[in-house]
């Protein structure tokens, strides 16, 4: 951690100088800012939340945050489990087209807010599920809330729906009247850039950090069969709980890979990489990728196994579930898709804190499905755990 710790004090004394260095230029001269603008203006933040990541460390391994408290509830009764509030959006949880972004990480869909270097899949993971946790879509505005008028009172009806998406990067619970599903609302033509801007916003708070940080140090590791398991029986606790939880994958040298489905170029930058030739190509030293997990299968008889993963730099959910196996040595295997040859991962890990995440979430949705029976309806408080989740 004195080495991490280190490379955010040289990081920051560069910040200062680029600042202002780029204080210099003109407006005309700064259009669309590149990722590295925005990390190194987000370092004073993360240095300043250091203390912070190591206090939330200490209580969760300790069992003494909110996330381990809502634990106990539900394995001494799921039937009276806090994460009950999950249950009224379970078929958001296995990618299909209605539930999932119609853009993409990609440098071409963000080409307008940021100038990708490394790419955004942290963000656009987290975007989306908290998309699914949080956001009711409600196409005949059952909840009867008053909807400016689109095209007499624009303005407001802007900020209506601003608000929303407002809410949801908050991690507070929303019903989004007149829409269907998250592909719809964030298709409109009026929302999309906004919510792109969230999500770059994420992925300097998610990045630019020391969870951050330590994503890179998994691009060293070696397959080991027991951290392995342990990823199994986190991912599978998790799972049973009624919600996808979030990894980080580290490949050592990275490779080119084109999303399929819409035919955009250029796309420079599919996952997060870095040490790459320039910035016009996808080939790097090493890439990370971060995805929700929704499915895992048992142990096969030789101990692999697999889990499959919802990929957000596919356009479409047909080709956005992949499986990522696990040899019986321990090593896991990233499907490459385009280039027809599976490519072995140095490492697998939960994303750092995102239990934290997770519990916020409940906390807020615990008190926003509890204000009325149709909001308990809506969430599955009304519901038992099934047994297919418990058991899975």
């Amino acid at each position: 951690m004195k080495n991490l710790f280190l490379i955010f004090i040289l990081l920051f004394s560069t910040s200062i100088w680029s600042q202002e260095a780029v204080s210099e230029k003109s407006d005309d001269e700064i259009e669309i800012p590149t990722q590295t603008d925005l990390m190194l203006k987000g370092l004073p933040a993360a240095i300043f939340n250091i203390p912070n990541y190591f206090m939330t460390e200490f209580f969760m391994d300790h069992g003494l945050d909110q996330y381990g408290v809502y634990s106990r509830v539900h394995k001494k009764d799921p039937q009276s489990s806090p994460f009950r509030v999950f249950l009224g959006g379970q078929s958001k949880r296995v990618p299909n087209d209605d539930d999932h972004f119609p853009f993409v990480n990609s440098a071409f869909d963000f080409m307008d807010i940021v100038q990708l270097e490394y790419g955004v899949c942290s963000a656009v993971t987290f975007g989306l599920r908290r998309f699914h946790m949080l956001a009711n879509f409600d196409p005949e505005n059952s909840f009867k809330e008053d909807v400016p008028e689109y095209e007499f009172e624009f303005e407001k009806w802007i900020s209506f729906y601003k608000k929303k998406i407002d809410s949801i990067f908050q991690l507070r619970p929303v019903n989004i009247p007149y829409f269907r599903n998250v592909n719809e609302f964030a298709s409109h033509r009026d929302l999309q850039d906004y919510i792109k801007k969230h999500i770059v916003s994420l992925w300097i708070k998610k990045n630019v950090s020391l969870q951050g940080l330590i994503q890179y140090q998994g691009v060293k590791e070696k397959p080991d069969i027991h951290k392995a398991y342990r990823l199994y029986l986190d991912v599978l606790h998790r799972l049973r709980r009624g919600y996808n939880p979030i990894v980080y994958m580290a490949q050592p040298s990275g490779g080119s890979k084109k999303a399929k489905g819409k035919n955009k170029n250029p796309q420079p930058v599919d996952f997060n990489f870095q040490g790459g030739d320039d910035d016009t190509t996808s080939k790097g030293d090493y890439w990370i990728h971060v995805v929700q997990v929704y499915k895992l299968s048992k142990p096969r008889p030789d101990g692999s196994f697999s889990f499959w993963v919802w990929d957000i730099n596919e356009d479409y959910a047909e080709f956005a579930k992949k499986e990522v196996k696990m040899k019986p040595d321990g090593t896991f295997v990233w499907p490459d898709t385009f280039e027809g040859v599976d490519k072995d991962l140095s490492a697998v890990h939960l994303y750092p804190q995102d239990d934290v995440e997770v519990a916020t979430i409940v906390a807020n949705k615990l008190a926003w499905c509890g204000a009325n029976d149709q909001r308990a309806q809506v969430c599955g408080l009304k519901s038992e755990f099934p047994l297919e989740i418990l058991n899975q």
